[in-house]
């Protein structure tokens, strides 16, 4: 198999190395939790969907990897960490522009099992 395609994009002015060899924690469904409504979803294939506008949107996403490849990770104090995502929505959004990149962090919390993504979407990982 050959090694994931790395890209240089710069968000709010910032310059990031990212591939699409995520973590198997972030891949899934993302469920708001106080509704359990699906919110968003990301795919293996790193396509996925953002609920915005009052409907799930198709987004192209990456992780931010390290000068040596590696993903980079903001580990905590308790063993959990964060992991930098950078998207763009596939279509115009009034959030932003055809092909404009912004960027996420989710939390892998593993003393509960989820990641988590805008603070109040949840999915669950083994």
């Amino acid at each position: 198999m050959a090694p994931p395609q790395i890209i240089e994009v710069t968000v709010l002015g910032k310059s990031y190395t990212a591939n699409q060899n995520f973590p198997s924690e972030i891949v899934g469904e993302y469920f708001l939790k106080k509704t359990g409504r699906l919110m968003n979803a990301l795919h293996p294939n790193g396509k996925g969907y953002f609920y915005t506008q009052g409907s799930l949107k198709p987004v192209t996403y990456w992780v931010v990897i390290n000068n040596d490849g590696t993903l980079f990770k903001d580990i905590q104090l308790d063993g959990n960490y964060f992991v930098k995502v950078i998207y763009r929505f596939d279509n115009e959004t009034l959030r932003s522009k055809e092909g404009e990149y912004e960027m996420t962090e989710i939390r892998i919390a593993f003393d509960q099992m989820h990641a988590i993504l805008f603070q109040d979407r949840y999915h669950k990982f083994k």
